[in-house]
């Protein structure tokens, strides 16, 4: 991206400076004369004045500047100021006071004060700070020069400094339009990014409590780059359930306006967000019945020469999301008022649900009741599963249960009877009523998992692996059979369910009697699922068959009526409670914000070559390691890491390793790391350090960020080439991890850029040969010839180093019993032929100001060639005649 400015690219002052004057026009010179004949008229009616011209001149010294043609200045920069204080009158003025202004970003000022010319005297020598003074003395035609430095703080695109002189009671400026000058300069800071980076946080003003007034969500927009926003920035904020806005439209900040639609508030200004500086944008908001609990709030923040397009708030999250930046949540509890009656209370999505079995050894689900989370015991029943055909007719039963996001209807879906299929029933607990509402075909054995995700849709699977979804109103789809997204999980068994996180995710518990509990990761939309972890359980004797969330935990219960906890970050269960008749599935209506979050961290040291040193030279050896850690809530799937090999370097055969053993898996398949052939070009799996050699792509959440157990760790080895021609003298990588995450492709993860700087040597090898012209001989290291014969001499350098060399000079005898030979070349001043890479010249042995000389019996070359890169050579002739 090219720089850019939101003012004009100019330094320095608008108004003249010394020497310049006569530039000034007739208007501009009348309007001086004006202003200076209005205060001589209003001083005269009070009294006698004195009369002078006092001026200041402000300068940037531009021989640091990053760019000589504007002030150009990089954080942590020093920029040097000067100041000329001048009276241009006749009159000496004792008393003007110096006044000198600078917005912030400048630090760690100091001035130094000298008399130019005249009868002039400085307050101090020298001092800190901006120079604000009063001056003792400056005499008729006299001049001060003050100039001062100060470190570069803050990115700023005008950074002004502003100096100002007046002059003390009883004179009079005959010229005040010089009695100030203003200078500014352009800085930024190297460490952020080129690009406009948009940023975005968020709180609340929360607690709150239904029917508050008051209750309102704050935004800080920032803008993490060197440069001001451009074009149109959005911020779009989804609301909770139970929280709407005030008002459909209204005005969050100057310059910005709000529109919203459903529980989206859409925020926009063309108003340039400054570099470096953030915003606050208000959103007032009423506070519902249903926001009773804990309700989560995202939004998401883009455009205006955001190179990253706006994330979707339903999705989007910090810290996962590429670029985690644009993306901000928070939460705010909301209680309901205790003195308020009125006020509904609906606890449903802090509740847990069971479908009941009505003995002890049955598989099929008859009641829905409320279960304590803490005992286990089962508590109110909500509905008893209808019976169908009349006063003899069927007892429906189920093995799934869902319900909605409001917590006031269930989902079951009834096992199939009398030859007919598997059906989706609801139950409104407002109106205490079954409804058949649609129902599955082609259902292998029965339904056994059912979950309604935060959005209204829900998902049921079969024995069979089949996956349908569901909509509150009935509408049914077959979406196909999932399938694992490689061989290295267990395996999907009979018994199961579902749960659902906030972004929508939907993962999946896997059970088989005898202990298999596996975890997975599934997306509809590809029908993969992505395994997570096998679970331990204190209970190898039974199936876990229902999954649910509430606050702080994962709930899941088994067939023998256990209720256990689920451990994401040690991928365990611990039981809860004691025993129950049995459940056949559980649900509840709370999406907890669980989510992986990947953290990649790559570093480089010296291994092998001149271990003497510290330094990287060509032919030593670097080894790469990258830390791959899981900061997140949830175990990480599919996680795969590519690391392309950087140029100027070759692989060092052998030496990958993830964690530790040769070998890995991807897709399913195991992989060989052994062998000359750089692995890492190409995606490959990677998992926690603790399963050792990875037979899956499972990555575990770490709790522990300065031990290495849960984190993968990749090491590989590379030789720097020598010689290293790379013209930056660095070796620069980066690494890229993935996960399967439901994006389409999975978003990248990049580690930290490393650059290794590599000390690129000059070695300079020189072949020196010799021809007889006048024989016509061959071309050697040694020759012969006879008195009067022409011998001819070449010395051929070469770089066959990595550096490139510079200041070269060239020196060589006359060899003994031979004279150099003036015009051996053609014409006079002919005399040493050079050939280089930029062609060849005929050079003069004379002093004559070209490279060429001949001195005391020795040809000398120098300036020639001005750079030698790696790899070229030059050439340097001359003649004799033997004596």
């Amino acid at each position: 991206m090219s720089e850019h400015f939101s003012r004009p690219e100019i330094s320095g002052s608008d108004l003249s400076r010394p020497g310049q004057r006569k530039g000034r026009s007739l208007l501009r010179s009348l309007l001086v004369l004006s202003a200076a004949l209005g205060s001589l008229t209003a001083l005269g009616e009070a009294g006698a004045a004195s009369y002078t011209d006092l001026a200041v001149f402000k300068d940037v010294d531009l021989s640091n500047s990053r760019d000589p043609r504007i002030s150009k200045f990089y954080v942590g920069d020093t920029v040097r100021y000067s100041l000329q204080v001048v009276n241009n009158g006749s009159v000496a003025v004792s008393g003007a006071t110096l006044t000198d202004v600078a917005e912030p970003g400048l630090e760690g000022l100091t001035w130094s004060c000298t008399v130019v010319k005249g009868d002039a005297q400085c307050p101090a020598p020298s001092g800190t700070g901006l120079p604000n003074f009063t001056i003792p003395k400056l005499g008729a035609n006299s001049e001060l020069r003050i100039t001062y430095s100060a470190k570069v703080a803050a990115v700023d695109a005008q950074l002004t400094n502003t100096a100002q002189i007046a002059l003390p009671a009883g004179f009079i400026d005959t010229n005040p339009v010089n009695n100030k000058d203003s200078v500014y300069i352009c800085t930024f800071d190297t460490f952020l990014p080129r690009d406009t980076t948009l940023t975005l946080a968020k709180s609340s003003n929360g607690p709150w409590t239904v029917g508050q007034s008051g209750a309102q969500y704050t935004l800080t927009v920032g803008n993490n780059s060197n440069f001001d926003t451009q074009g149109t920035v959005t911020v779009r904020d989804l609301l909770p359930s139970g929280i709407t806005p005030v008002s459909s439209s209204f005005t969050s900040a100057p310059n910005w306006s709000c529109t919203t639609s459903g529980q989206v508030v859409t925020c926009t200004t063309s108003q340039p967000v400054v570099a470096t500086k953030t915003l606050t944008l208000t959103i007032p908001v009423k506070v519902g019945s249903a926001a009773v609990g804990n309700v989560v709030n995202r939004a998401a923040v883009g455009g205006s020469g955001d190179p990253d397009p706006i994330p979707d708030p339903a999705t989007c999250v910090p810290g996962t999301t590429n670029p985690a930046n644009q993306c901000a949540q928070t939460t705010t509890p909301v209680t309901a008022p205790p003195t308020d009656p009125n006020v509904p209370v609906p606890t449903q999505c802090t509740t847990l649900y069971g479908l009941m079995i009505p003995s002890t050894g049955s598989r099929n689900g008859r009641t829905i009741n409320v279960i304590d989370p803490r005992t286990n015991a089962v508590g109110t029943r909500v509905a008893t599963l209808p019976t169908v055909g009349g006063s003899y007719g069927t007892a429906l039963t189920s093995a799934a249960l869902a319900v909605s996001p409001d917590g006031q209807t269930f989902y079951v879906s009834t096992d199939a009877y009398s030859g007919g299929p598997a059906a989706l029933w609801s139950y409104n607990a407002a109106t205490a009523r079954w409804t058949q509402l649609s129902s599955f075909s082609g259902v292998e054995g029965r339904i056994v998992r059912m979950a309604m995700t935060r959005s209204g849709v829900g998902y049921a699977m079969d024995v069979g692996g089949n996956l349908w979804s569901f909509t509150a109103d009935g509408r049914v789809q077959s979406l196909g059979k999932l399938t694992p997204s490689g061989n290295s999980g267990p395996g999907f068994y009979d018994n199961g369910d579902f749960f659902a996180t906030a972004d929508g995710k939907l993962y999946l518990l896997s059970a088989q009697t005898g202990g298999n509990v596996s975890l997975w990761f599934v997306d509809p939309r590809t029908l993969k699922a992505e395994y997570l972890g096998n679970l331990t359980s204190a209970s190898q004797s039974v199936q876990y068959n229902g999954l649910a969330a509430l606050p702080g935990a994962v709930y899941a219960a088994n067939s023998a009526g256990e209720l256990a906890t689920l451990d994401l970050t040690n991928i365990s269960l611990t039981s809860v409670g004691s025993r129950n008749i049995g459940s056949t599935d559980l649900a509840s209506c709370y999406y907890p914000d669980y989510t992986p979050r990947i953290e990649v961290t790559k570093s480089a040291k010296k291994v092998g070559g001149d271990m003497s040193t510290p330094v990287v030279q060509p032919g030593d050896v670097l080894e790469f390691t990258i830390v791959v850690r899981n900061a997140g809530e949830l175990p990480a799937g599919g996680v795969s890491f590519t690391d392309p090999l950087p140029q100027g370097v070759t692989y060092v055969a052998d030496s990958a390793r993830i964690n530790g053993a040769t070998s890995t898996v991807y897709q399913g398949r195991e992989i060989n790391l052994a062998g000359s052939t750089y692995p890492f070009a190409q995606p490959l799996g990677v998992c926690s350090l603790s399963s050792g050699a990875c037979t899956n792509q499972v990555l575990r959440v770490d709790t522990t960020p300065g031990t290495l157990d849960q984190e993968a760790v990749v090491t590989f080895r590379v030789r720097v080439d020598d010689p290293f021609t790379k013209s930056d003298s660095k070796v620069v990588n980066q690494a890229v991890v993935t996960y399967t995450d439901g994006g389409t492709p999975s978003k990248p993860i990049p580690s930290n850029p490393v650059e290794v700087p590599v000390n690129r040597p000059v070695k300079l090898n020189a072949v020196k040969t010799v021809q007889n012209i006048t024989a016509g001989g061959p071309v050697g290291t040694t020759g012969s010839g006879k008195p009067g014969d022409v011998l001819e001499y070449c010395i051929t350098t070469s770089n066959v180093g990595s550096g490139v060399a510079t200041n070269l000079r060239f020196s060589d005898v006359v060899p003994t019993n031979t004279i150099f030979q003036l015009g051996g070349y053609g014409l006079s001043g002919q005399d040493v032929r050079y050939t280089g890479p930029n062609g060849v010249r005929l050079l003069s042995a004379a002093a004559d100001g070209d490279p060429a000389t001949l001195s005391g019996g020795r040809v000398l070359v120098n300036s020639i060639p001005s750079r030698l890169e790696p790899g070229q050579q030059y050439q340097v002739c001359f003649r004799t005649t033997i004596r």
